[in-house]
């Protein structure tokens, strides 16, 4: 349990940590660490809590795709796509030097279609 100084000082931590302004009765109003996750999550990504509202099967989508290696996603003729849905320049996939191609190559799968999905918003 917390007393009153130790909630304070867990709200200036996270104050710190998250840089929002939180009430001093955060572990109160947030008896557990699921639920104070959950408010911190809403307050500091809303957008990831609008598209699973929406839409439940996408974070199964993404899971599954994040276990997708880069490679295989080229091989089916994919990864064109995928780089025109994240607003990367064709140009970009084939460098001389190699420098994009392997900023490109070093993103997960979660995190291209992260990429592609930003996008879209814009």
């Amino acid at each position: 349990g917390f007393d009153s100084l130790t909630a304070v000082e867990l709200r200036n931590r996270l104050n710190g940590v998250t840089g929002l302004r939180l009430p001093a009765t955060l572990v109160f109003d947030y008896p557990n660490p699921s639920e104070l996750a959950v408010f911190l999550q809403e307050k500091l990504l809303p957008e990831i809590g609008a598209h699973s509202e929406t839409d439940p099967g996408e974070a199964k989508l993404r899971k599954a795709l994040a276990t997708v290696p880069l490679s295989r996603f080229r091989e089916a003729g994919l990864m064109e796509v995928l780089m025109q849905l994240a607003g990367v320049q064709d140009d970009a996939l084939v460098n001389e030097k190699g420098e994009d191609a392997e900023d490109i190559d070093a993103l997960d799968a979660e995190s291209l279609i992260r990429l592609a999905l930003d996008s879209e918003t814009e």
